[in-house]
């Protein structure tokens, strides 16, 4: 069954994918299973964006029949686009035999215009810079501020899934994007979540330089989110950090814990403060403990070994 992915980025470091802005000319349906619409997508390719040239592919599609039944399957994209003669798709995906191209990801577009056709282009040109390089940690630096939300996804992804630079130099990336742009509320969110992960945020490498630097920028989202709720969320990141389990050592953990905090500062900063009085009094248990155990670790002496 050929099923596609609605995320652009998920494939752009899969070896022999590419990208065609592809125009749909003729729909053949094939033999399908019970419940099934399988077929090919004859397609005219109005530009290769990544990849071989090529001007015509014939791309499998596999969607449920039911139109209802569409509308409520999120897991294959296929079934949220129309498909219908001159629509116009945006694809990532790999050449097979022949014409023939097997679609990875992709969505349909207005216009070869539209913003996700330039943000997939920018996309590319961050890609194909030479990693490692100064160049390429600065096309990073500038996908992630881009005002286009897919070339600022396709960074965190770079630097959290693919690893293309070391975690010091994807966190100072991510730092200096914080610095620098006027984030909206989803991309703070973003950031966070790629902080506190593997391979950012490393917890056997305890209170590390790159480890406090997550928790400083953590708390520095925390102070530029508006809604409650989304400092919240961004809390609970700061949290899964400070409460890893750094050391066997119940003490050596507490200290590990303190050193973290204390690079945010010696209190709690105003939006990071107000945000643990209130889950305090929350009425989900997970988020009272999160407020006291935090809290408790704030106030510990810092010691070091």
């Amino acid at each position: 069954m050929d099923q596609l992915a609605y995320d652009l980025v998920l494939y752009l470091h899969e070896p022999g994918t590419g990208a065609l802005l592809a125009r749909i000319e003729e729909r053949v349906p094939g033999q399908s299973p019970p419940s099934y619409d399988n077929g090919v997508l004859r397609c005219r390719v109005e530009e290769v964006i990544h990849g071989p040239p090529v001007h015509a592919v014939s791309v499998p599609y596999s969607r449920l029949t039911d139109p209802i039944l569409r509308r409520r399957s999120g897991l294959n994209h296929w079934n949220a686009l129309p498909l219908g003669d001159g629509d116009l798709l945006l694809l990532v995906g790999r050449p097979t035999e022949g014409n023939n191209w097997q679609a990875l990801s992709g969505n349909q577009v207005a216009s070869p215009q539209d913003a996700i056709v330039t943000g997939l282009k920018e996309c590319y040109r961050i890609k194909d810079v030479n990693q490692g390089s100064e160049e390429h940690q600065e096309a990073l630096r500038t996908g992630l501020v881009s005002t286009n939300p897919l070339p600022r996804r396709y960074g965190l992804d770079a630097i959290r899934r693919h690893e293309v630079v070391s975690r010091d130099v994807g966190c100072a990336i991510i730092g200096r994007a914080l610095e620098t742009a006027d984030l909206d509320r989803e991309s703070l969110l973003s950031f966070a979540d790629c902080l506190s992960s593997i391979p950012i945020f490393d917890e056997d490498q305890g209170a590390d330089k790159v480890n406090q630097q997550v928790s400083v920028s953590l708390a520095a989202i925390i102070e530029r989110l508006a809604k409650a709720e989304d400092r919240v969320t961004c809390l609970r990141y700061l949290a899964s950090c400070i409460m890893a389990d750094f050391d066997p050592d119940d003490t050596s953990n507490k200290q590990v814990r303190s050193q973290l905090l204390q690079a945010i500062g010696k209190t709690p900063p105003p939006a990071v403060a107000d945000t643990l009085n209130g889950m305090s009094g929350s009425k989900n248990s997970d988020d009272r403990d999160i407020a006291a155990e935090l809290a408790e670790a704030w106030q510990a002496p810092e010691t070091r070994k």
